[in-house]
């Protein structure tokens, strides 16, 4: 359960981390070379919808459905510090750069670690501002927004193959099945 006090808010100390995190966020962006396509763009917002998703349904599941004022009058504060961390984690980690048509295991490992120093990064910046959620929301948030990140990253691959396969069951069949046995050669052959 939540403690009485948890929920307390310090404006001026929000605000506060609110605008470093708001800083370092445009310095990783000024280091990764800019944001110069629409793409780019649209990544990180999608990213920081799932985000705002992911603490929200974090909440929920920790309250199983009824969440308690307290934590809906700080959740825009803390929503917003949330999205700061993730962005630049994200931006810092290039997850809006890549290929979705090659996603492996090793951009698979950069959103896992790009979701834990998110989340990370949050908690120690709302600890330092004030904004005190219970220690199980910080877990199912991490979880929620890992599994947001991976399905937006790895999707549209799992669509493609499906959409060629699609295509290709359409296609005239090969001349040579690879599913039917090829007949045996004549006895005395040997392979």
């Amino acid at each position: 359960m939540a403690h009485a006090g948890s929920a307390y808010i310090d404006e001026t100390s929000s605000r506060r981390a609110l605008r470093s995190l708001s800083s370092a966020l445009r310095g990783g962006v000024a280091a990764a070379g800019g944001f110069t396509t629409l793409r780019c763009a649209i990544m990180l917002a999608v990213d920081a919808v799932a985000t705002v998703f992911a603490l929200r349904a974090a909440l929920w599941l920790r309250f199983d459905a009824d969440v308690p004022a307290e934590y809906l009058r700080i959740f825009p504060a803390a929503a917003g510090l949330l999205v700061v961390a993730r962005l630049s984690c994200n931006a810092f980690l290039r997850l809006h750069r890549w290929s979705f048509r090659l996603a492996g295991f090793a951009e698979a490992l950069r959103v896992i670690a790009s979701a834990l120093a998110g989340a990370l990064l949050f908690a120690a910046a709302s600890v330092a501002a004030g904004l005190r959620l219970p220690r199980t929301v910080y877990a199912l948030e991490l979880l929620v927004a890992a599994t947001a990140f991976g399905l937006v990253r790895f999707l549209p691959r799992a669509g493609l193959r499906w959409t060629a396969a699609r295509s290709l069951a359409g296609a005239p069949p090969p001349a040579i099945d690879p599913l039917r046995p090829t007949p045996a050669p004549g006895p005395g052959v040997a392979f």
